[in-house]
């Protein structure tokens, strides 16, 4: 993205967004796709949690309770899981 002479560079050309302002929104593009996959992960880890609680006895409503869905949205995860 740099050139030798230290401008921003684009395939399209030479930017005219000052190289402080390019930086700040690789940066932050690159720290939210960051969160996309950390978000990702999380909600996997949650979904196996739910799993195991589920298959430890609890509940459709107290297992969504303690995650703040619907017993739907439970029962879905459950679904889920079975046709993977």
């Amino acid at each position: 993205m740099r050139q030798a002479t230290g401008a921003l560079r684009l395939p399209s050309g030479v930017m005219t967004v000052p190289d402080d302002l390019a930086l700040q929104l690789v940066d932050l593009t690159r720290r939210l796709a960051d969160l996309d996959g950390e978000r990702a992960r999380l909600i996997a880890e949650r979904d196996a949690t739910i799993l195991r609680a589920r298959k430890s006895g609890g509940s459709l409503r107290e297992v969504a309770e303690l995650v703040s869905m619907s017993h739907m949205a439970i029962k879905h995860i459950e679904e889920r899981d079975r046709a993977d």
